[in-house]
């Protein structure tokens, strides 16, 4: 596989991984506190969390689905007879 393979997989999944991390650090973390509130919830550190933090969920999958894509890119192509 060639460098630039990886380096595309490694960005891609560095993208996928920070967004995982918002998604728990903004919602999952306290999803029981934002669920009983119905609108925001403070968490002891100060911050204001609402519901839509589960958004951060689509990003780290979409990346995610994009690092394992970034993979498999040209994998079809080995072995096959040319002509």
């Amino acid at each position: 596989m060639s460098a630039a393979k990886w380096i595309r997989f490694a960005v891609l999944g560095s993208f996928s991984a920070l967004f995982f991390w918002l998604f728990y650090v903004r919602y999952w973390k306290h999803r029981d506190c934002v669920a009983a509130a119905k609108s925001s919830c403070i968490t002891p550190e100060g911050d204001n969390l609402i519901p839509a933090g589960a958004f951060w969920v689509v990003p780290a999958f979409l990346f995610l689905l994009f690092a394992l894509a970034a993979l498999r890119k040209g994998r079809g192509a080995r072995g096959r007879a040319s002509g």
